[in-house]
């Protein structure tokens, strides 16, 4: 059996990003962002279908939103029936788009799930792992050593 290519439906993640629009929503660092999480249980024998349709729904569709940022597609481990979308916005103008998002979405998968979607909104804080942090901290004090060095050097 091959293993899956990122992207692919199966028991792995899936990761769709709008690469133009994270760089915009990183470089603003305190910026609001809403994660909408659709959860649902795909009829046997239309996982094929529905990462078809999630993957134009994501590119197609969401991808070409203003307030779209990127896409977390989750399968389950233990039962590859079991799938778990989350998709992260811009919180400006996300409220007034909310339920046509959700309604476009219910109505591309109905075919395809055996029960019901379950979707939930919530506030989201992007954070990036310890040594990340602890690199950007030292960058800091670098840019902060360096100046202060030149501002010294500007007084004597």
């Amino acid at each position: 059996m091959r293993e899956l290519a990122v992207g692919e439906f199966g028991t792995g993640p899936a990761f769709v990003s709008n690469p133009s629009k994270t760089k915009k929503a990183k470089s603003s660092g305190n910026e609001q962002v809403i994660a909408l999480r659709a959860e649902f249980v795909v009829k046997p024998g239309k996982e094929e279908q529905v990462r078809e349709t999630i993957d134009l729904i994501l590119n197609n569709s969401f991808g070409r939103d203003r307030e779209f940022l990127q896409a977390l597609v989750l399968v389950s481990e233990q039962e590859s029936r079991l799938v778990t979308v989350i998709t992260f916005w811009q919180c400006v103008g996300f409220a007034e788009a909310r339920e046509r998002r959700v309604l476009w979405l219910r109505q591309k998968l109905a075919p395809y799930l055996d029960q019901s979607m379950r979707v939930q909104t919530y506030c989201a804080r992007v954070m990036d792992s310890a040594s990340n942090a602890e690199r950007e901290i030292g960058e800091a004090a670098e840019a902060y050593s360096a100046s202060s060095q030149v501002a010294a050097a500007c007084v004597s």
